[in-house]
């Protein structure tokens, strides 16, 4: 994967589709764990900011919008 200085890595699917959810683009999926798949996201100062505030329970997302990031997530896991 890119240099990690460059990435975000998460494991927290919730995580990974509210990023998805509030348009940020999964660069990468690593599935080589089967009980563990990793998202990158290319680093920002946008994204750093909505991690920290989604882990302070501060993001607030279209509840439509998440359940269609979480079944795009299903199907690139499945298919990548």
């Amino acid at each position: 994967m890119k240099d990690e200085m460059d990435v975000i890595k998460t494991s927290d699917f919730t995580l990974a589709s509210t990023l998805l959810c509030l348009g940020f683009d999964i660069i990468g999926i690593d599935k080589t764990n089967p009980k563990r798949v990793v998202f990158y996201y290319r680093k920002t100062s946008d994204l750093e900011v909505i991690v920290d505030n989604f882990w302070k329970d501060e993001v607030k997302v279209n509840p439509k919008d998440f359940v269609y990031s979480q079944r795009e997530i299903r199907a690139r896991i499945h298919t990548e």
